[in-house]
């Protein structure tokens, strides 16, 4: 627990007040510092003492609360810049112990009372005071081991690197108070062309919820505007239910978790399960179909353990790639293995054996020349040979001895078949070699 490492007496004044009302404790602004880690100090050693200890149902403004962790995240990053640059005045264990108080901050934070936008904040902050935490402490582990230039080496000494370097300007929420991007354009939501119509045949509530997210961030409309403009996501009967229900909610999420209740389908998560359950990969389905259809379930379903995810995904590959796989031990890993053995198959479906004409090579004697040409050959030269002597086998139609063909045989003529040897009858009258030619009634 965060609140458990930070050391209370380096804590700012505003930062004291809001560790003792979390616990409960009301303190106007007229205390002291001093006054107010008397305070709190027993309260630490009481939980201390006592993990199982609850404390009130969280109560503050969670927009508010936003605002000032993101305003601290800033204020620490500045003081990391100044101990990287040698200029920091204060011990940098304020910074560890005020960071530890930021995260503790995040923690209390209720998530499922979070709205969407909220809860992408809250990540993000999270995710860069850690990011600060851990650039404190590793900085401060190699400076105790030989100084700060060891740190960064030289670039640190001449001043190069910043914090930015740690926390990706790029990624970071801090980043856009600093220095905004330019606003996109957005599209209002009339222009979406996203509807909902609670017709079964239709999209489902859930498709409905994910693309209106995915739209609203990709649209640049907020999730305010979003609800305000809620009726033009509705047709058919999804807006008469919409008219009828609209005074029931008073935000984006409250209107989302009712939709949620009312089009839901029943037993909607044991169906679910079932459905992925049989969802099997077609033979010409490629393997980023499926296994981008089966996240995406996996997703809608809910938490599902990477492991069992992977069970039920390799279970239902196609037969081509079941017989052929490795033994993986991540979805990562089957993703590498099933991209290589679908190149392994394209190139074997695509197969063509080298070309026969010599004549096309312009280094003919390049060119391949296999037993199966050879064997071509040769059995166009036995079958005429078969026409005009006799048997390949070397067996003579007219005596029917071996070791000689029947133009060579000395003994009396016979009639029998050129082609196949049938005695008794000629070519035209054979019943294998002519059937037509013994149709009856025909001369």
């Amino acid at each position: 627990m965060a609140s458990l490492k930070m050391d209370i007496n380096r804590l700012k004044k505003d930062e004291l007040i809001f560790e003792l009302a979390i616990r409960g404790v009301t303190c106007d602004e007229t205390k002291t510092v001093d006054e107010l880690r008397t305070c709190l100090r027993p309260l630490l050693r009481l939980e201390k003492s006592d993990t199982s200890l609850s404390y009130p149902e969280y109560n503050l403004n969670i927009d508010d609360e936003l605002k000032t962790i993101r305003d601290k995240c800033l204020e620490l990053q500045g003081l990391l810049d100044k101990l990287l640059s040698g200029t920091l005045k204060q011990s940098p264990e304020v910074i560890r112990s005020r960071l530890y108080h930021v995260l503790h901050r995040i923690d209390q934070m209720p998530t499922s009372s979070l709205t969407s936008e909220q809860s992408q904040l809250r990540s993000a902050y999270l995710s860069d005071s850690l990011k600060l935490l851990d650039f404190l402490d590793n900085f401060m582990s190699r400076d105790v081991a030989g100084g700060y230039e060891s740190v960064f080496s030289e670039a640190a000494a001449q001043g190069n690197v910043s914090v930015d370097s740690i926390v990706d300007p790029a990624a970071s929420a801090l980043n856009s108070t600093r220095s905004p991007p330019p606003p996109s354009s957005s599209q209002p939501v009339q222009k979406w062309n996203l509807k909902f119509s609670g017709d079964p045949k239709g999209l489902s509530v859930h498709n409905f919820l994910e693309r209106v997210q995915e739209l609203s961030i990709a649209r640049n409309v907020s999730v305010q505007q979003v609800f305000e403009s809620a009726i033009d996501l509705f047709e058919g009967k999804a807006l008469l239910w919409f008219r009828s229900n609209k005074d029931r909610v008073s935000n984006w999420e409250e209107l989302r978790r009712l939709l949620i209740r009312h089009y839901e389908p029943p037993d909607y998560k044991e169906r679910l399960f079932d459905e992925i359950l049989s969802r099997t990969q077609d033979p010409s389905e490629s393997f980023i179909e499926y296994f981008s259809c089966m996240l995406s379930m996996f997703r809608r379903y809910g938490t599902v353990a990477e492991d069992v995810q992977l069970r039920l995904i390799t279970r239902n590959l196609a037969p081509f790639y079941i017989m052929q796989l490795p033994v993986v031990n991540s979805l990562s890993e089957l993703e590498d293995e099933c991209l290589k053995l679908e190149k392994k198959k394209y190139r074997a479906d695509n197969y063509r054996p080298p070309a026969r004409k010599r004549n096309t090579y312009v280094e003919p004697d390049f060119a391949f020349v296999g037993t199966s040409n050879s064997r071509s050959i040769s059995s166009s030269i036995e079958l005429n040979e078969v026409r005009s002597n006799g048997d390949i086998s070397g067996n003579c139609y007219n005596c029917g001895q071996l070791g000689h063909r029947f133009r060579n045989c000395s003994a009396a003529r016979r009639i029998f078949c050129f082609k196949c040897g049938k005695v008794g009858v000629t070519v035209r009258k054979c019943p294998t070699c002519n059937p037509s030619g013994n149709v009856p009634g025909r001369h």
